[in-house]
Formats: C-alpha cells, structure tokens, sequence
C-alpha cells in the first residue's frame, strides 16, 4: 500500500513539473489558465496635434511595461493625418517580432493637363513608397527595421521566439507635400511630394494579439484592435503567473 502511494505521488510530481515547465516556455495565445488577465475595454483617440497616451503595467508590479499613443497630426497645407503607435518602456519589455529589411522607392509621376490660355499645367509628384510601382523606380534606401508578428487566437509562444524592443507604429496616414509651382516656357509645373504608409502591415480592423515577454521569463499577449481612424482599442492583457 505504502509502496502504490509512493508511485502515486511520484507520478503527481512529474507531471506537475511538466506543466510549471510548459507554462514557463510556453503558452497558447487565448488560454486564460495560467494567465494574470486584466480587461482593459479602453478605446485611446488623440485630436489635432494632442496626443493619448495609455500605459499598461502588465505584472502589476508598479513599473509601466508598454504604452500606447494616438494622435492626430499635420498642418493647415498638409490636412489632418492620425497615428498610432506602441512601444516598450524599458529593455525587458519584449514584442515578439522580427527585424525585417526595409526598401524605399523612389517613383515620379508627371501628368500634362490640358491646354488653357496657351498654359500647360504638369503636376510632377515624387512617390516615396516601399512597394515599387515602375520598374524604373530608384531604390532610396535599404535598412532593417522591427516589426510586430501578430497572432490570432490557438497560436503558440514560446520563449526561445524572436522578441524585440522598440517603437513601432501600428498605423500611419499617407500625406502630401506641396513644394510650390515653377515655370519653364509656356508650361508650369506643380511639384508634390508623396509619402505613402504602406511600409507597415499591422492588421487592421480586428482583433490582434501582439506577444510579448517580460523579464525574459514571463509570457503573455496584448489583445487589441486598431480600426476608424488608427484609434486603438486595448481589450485584454495576459502574463504567466
């Protein structure tokens, strides 16, 4: 009898130890049971060149892990652009992510528009974009830049994945420049500068979990979703206990 209970308890300390082990290097994105989970339900929207800032401390440890920010900015010549953004507050803050090359292209567009007063008007726009558009697009710069992998729901993390710390936006407006206009014989030309925010693809419009690890040995997740506008609704935050 003592020796039936001997084994038991054995048994019982194995498999304890493997599921501390599994809750330490891994976890399954959604899984509230071994989880530290705080409902948030917060929605951040800046105005016109004010932004909202919204820290989460995660452990509950008095230190502020991430924050959030939305914002609106531009001027009265380039119009109104939001933003929105995440980033770590200190160095054992962790996003899962990669660090990813990033090419920016150079693309001219001219357009002749009709002839009115013995004038030709030509708009000469300068695309800045990281998709090429023509094969004659100039390459303006090659550099490795981190970017957030989202997941989804039944997802695994582990915590030998990639993680990095940094500010990394979660949606950017495109805007124009207007450089003024010059003229050259009977044509005047109108010059513009295109930045396209196409160099990042956080989803949009649902529900995203963004990894995260914290002092290299806890795992957990931001659930949030970015939508209308780049605002930022922070639903949920998740660590191991």
């Amino acid at each position: 009898m003592k020796r039936i209970a001997l084994i038991s308890i054995t048994i019982l300390s194995l498999t304890t130890c493997r599921k501390d082990s599994f809750d330490v290097t891994q976890l399954v994105i959604g899984d509230h049971n071994p989880m530290i989970i705080t409902q948030h339900d917060t929605t951040i929207t800046g105005g016109y060149q004010y932004c909202v800032k919204y820290n989460l401390d995660i452990d509950e440890d008095g230190v502020n892990d991430f924050m959030l920010e939305h914002e609106v900015w531009g001027s009265p010549g380039m119009g109104m652009h939001p933003r929105s953004q995440i980033k770590s507050l200190h160095n054992k803050a962790e996003f899962f992510g990669i660090t990813y090359i990033d090419t920016l292209f150079l693309n001219r567009d001219t357009i002749h528009y009709p002839i009115i007063d013995n004038v030709i008007n030509v708009s000469v726009s300068n695309n800045y974009t990281c998709q090429r558009l023509n094969l004659n697009d100039s390459i303006l710069n090659v550099e490795h830049t981190s970017r957030i992998k989202t997941l989804e729901n039944n997802d695994v993390l582990n915590i030998n994945d990639s993680f990095i710390t940094d500010t990394l936006l979660l949606g950017n407006d495109n805007y124009t420049i207007y450089q003024g206009e010059f003229t050259s014989n009977d044509s005047v030309y109108h010059s513009y500068k295109n930045y396209y925010g196409d160099c990042y693809d956080f989803p949009f419009d649902q529900i995203t979990y963004i990894g995260i690890r914290l002092n290299e040995t806890q795992l957990g997740w931001i659930k949030l979703a970015v939508y209308d506008n780049f605002k930022v609704n922070i639903i949920e935050t998740a660590i191991t206990k």
